[in-house]
């Protein structure tokens, strides 16, 4: 089932999110590149949409294998409690920045870490849809 988040145009964006979420890096990874791309695209989008960027509310807690060198169902087993959130999210709708979906993995474990404690609703915006990924 596809996302429905991947379905909609920017102009469908949801409105009113209690923040925007990028996808974090390990701080080893961090360490290593100096920049995390999902978090300056979360920062451009939070601005233009007015909304608080939760840089610190979602964290990689455990490494993991690069995504690119696994099939789809590795991929899915690979993030499993990789994630944790720091702070209250319970009851808020959050948008989480993306720059890639390809397998729909990442996406739906971050949106699985951030519902467990109680956050209302997970949107997701995605710059770029692997063709593969998309159910014809």
């Amino acid at each position: 089932m596809p996302l429905k988040a991947l379905e909609r145009s920017s102009a469908d964006i949801p409105s009113g999110p209690a923040g925007f979420m990028s996808i974090p890096l390990h701080s080893k990874k961090f360490k290593e590149r100096k920049f995390n791309q999902n978090a300056l695209l979360g920062l451009h989008l939070s601005k233009a949409l007015k909304t608080p960027l939760l840089v610190t509310s979602l964290r990689k807690t455990r490494e993991t294998k690069l995504q690119m060198e696994m099939s789809g169902k590795d991929r899915r087993f690979n993030l499993i409690k990789a994630y944790t959130v720091n702070g209250d999210i319970r009851g808020k709708r959050l948008l989480l920045a993306d720059g890639v979906i390809t397998t729909e993995a990442r996406v739906r474990e971050y949106a699985a870490t951030m519902k467990r404690p109680g956050a209302s609703t997970v949107d997701v915006f995605a710059l770029t849809l692997s063709m593969s990924s998309i159910n014809y």
